[in-house]
C-alpha cells in the first residue's frame, strides 16, 4: 500500500517553495479536518470516507486508488 504520507511528501519535493501546501496542517485545512484526523488517515486511509478520498486526491494531484494499491516493488 501507498503510504499516504510518502505521496504527501512525494509532492514537497519538486515543489520546495510550495511545499507547505503539502504540509499536514495545509492539507487538514483543506479537507475541514483537524490535523490529529488528518494524522490519522496517513495511517490508515480507509478510515477516510469516499468524498474525503477524492478531495485529498485532488488535492495531492493523484488517484484515489493510490492511497490503496501496493507500493511498486513490495
Amino acid at each position: 500500500m501507498k503510504e499516504l504520507k510518502a505521496i504527501r511528501e512525494s509532492r514537497q519535493k519538486p515543489f520546495i517553495e510550495e511545499a507547505a501546501k503539502f504540509n499536514q496542517e495545509s492539507i487538514a485545512a483543506a479537507l475541514g479536518v483537524t490535523v490529529q484526523t488528518y494524522r490519522a488517515y496517513e495511517k490508515d486511509p480507509s478510515q477516510m470516507k469516499l468524498p474525503t478520498a477524492v478531495m485529498l486526491a485532488n488535492y495531492l494531484g493523484c488517484k484515489v486508488e493510490d492511497f490503496y494499491l501496493p507500493i511498486k516493488g513490495n
